[in-house]
């Protein structure tokens, strides 16, 4: 199954025209679920846009979930991956960050001739699980309103993890970034109708 991406403008090396972005869903939701089995890390797969496709496993952590089901919760966590998005584009190259709630987020960006077509999204971990750790966990998340006592449980349940192998996962993930378009994974296609709209608008609107 195809999955359409947005509208996007392309450089392809010819100069920018309008394109279609072609996301091969079943086959990007094995390599989400193949990292996933490696590494015990969540991962998704975003658009140029910012908009979250897929990911893997569809099951949350406790503690993402108890964030999210706080209405401001969930808006800071969308606000967050996004930012993190954002700086991958401007960088065009991985970042690491904290998420609002104090969390280790990575995101690596997918790229062919210089144009960023979407990005690779992990983590939900922590680089340390002690009760010192969640303090400063609970001080980004008390305004929440949201149970403490669930919430250490919640975060104590986290897996913690080395910084070098997080690293590790993230060149693993550039790897499997530039093997999309060889494997034919992700698709870019002329947006006909919308090149003959740029071109009127050029032609007459100038």
């Amino acid at each position: 199954m195809k999955q359409k991406g947005a509208f996007l403008r392309y450089n392809g090396g010819t100069g920018w025209e309008p394109m279609i972005i072609h996301y091969k869903k079943e086959e990007l939701n094995q390599i989400l679920s193949d990292f996933h089995k490696l590494t015990n890390m969540t991962i998704s797969l975003w658009d140029a846009e910012f908009n979250q496709l897929t990911f893997y496993p569809t099951n949350m952590p406790s503690f993402c979930k108890i964030i999210k089901n706080s209405k401001i919760g969930n808006l800071r966590c969308t606000n967050s991956d996004r930012a993190l998005c954002k700086a991958c584009s401007k960088n065009g190259k991985p970042v690491v960050h904290r998420c609002h709630a104090g969390l280790l987020d990575m995101a690596a960006p997918i790229i062919h001739e210089n144009t960023v077509l979407g990005y690779f999204m992990f983590g939900q971990i922590d680089d340390k699980r002690d009760i010192d750790t969640f303090e400063r966990i609970w001080n980004h998340c008390k305004d929440l309103k949201v149970d403490r006592e669930r919430l250490r449980k919640a975060y104590m349940e986290l897996k913690p993890y080395e910084m070098e192998t997080v690293f590790a996962a993230m060149r693993l993930l550039q790897l499997c970034a530039h093997s999309l378009f060889p494997l034919n994974m992700i698709e870019v296609q002329s947006d006909q109708l919308a090149s003959e709209i740029d071109a009127y608008i050029y032609a007459h609107l100038r």
